[in-house]
């Protein structure tokens, strides 16, 4: 077996993990977050400022890196600074992203009514008839509340 050549910075933030018992799976991922980022700024993440780091966040959300992923790299990068190089103060200039809340789908009265007709036994339509017009009665009152308080 070959050993290959760890830097010392690589070596370090794996102790830091192994102290804290940090699973194998996060140790990977944090180690390939910051490896990502080194081959993004093509020297040592030891020499990063902020504005390298926002760089980086920018690069992310323009080659499409999902929300978890550019959290993950947050995290990794946020252990690096803050308990590797001791550089806590970087890491306020990595906020997490929120992944945006998405609407559920939710039918008119019409809809439920064509719904409802196009059931093929009565078996269908009395199983599914009450829940149907009870989620969209309470829909209606949430949605009369919210125009009563605008």
């Amino acid at each position: 077996m070959i050993d290959k050549a760890i830097s010392p910075l690589r070596q370090r933030m794996i102790e830091d993990m192994t102290i804290r018992n940090f699973s194998p799976s996060t140790q990977k991922d944090y180690i390939r977050g910051v490896k990502t980022f080194a081959a993004f700024l093509g020297y040592s993440p030891s020499k990063a400022n902020a504005e390298d780091i926002r760089r980086y966040q920018l690069h992310m959300t323009a080659t499409g890196a999902s929300v978890p992923n550019m959290n993950a790299a947050v995290s990794a990068l946020r252990f690096l600074f803050k308990v590797t190089l001791r550089r806590g103060d970087f890491t306020e200039h990595m906020p997490f992203i929120h992944e945006p809340q998405r609407l559920p789908v939710v039918l008119s009265m019409e809809e439920v009514r064509r719904l409802l007709d196009a059931a093929p036994s009565l078996k269908y339509k009395n199983g599914a008839q009450p829940r149907l017009w009870n989620r969209t009665a309470r829909f209606g009152d949430r949605l009369a509340q919210d125009q009563r308080h605008r």
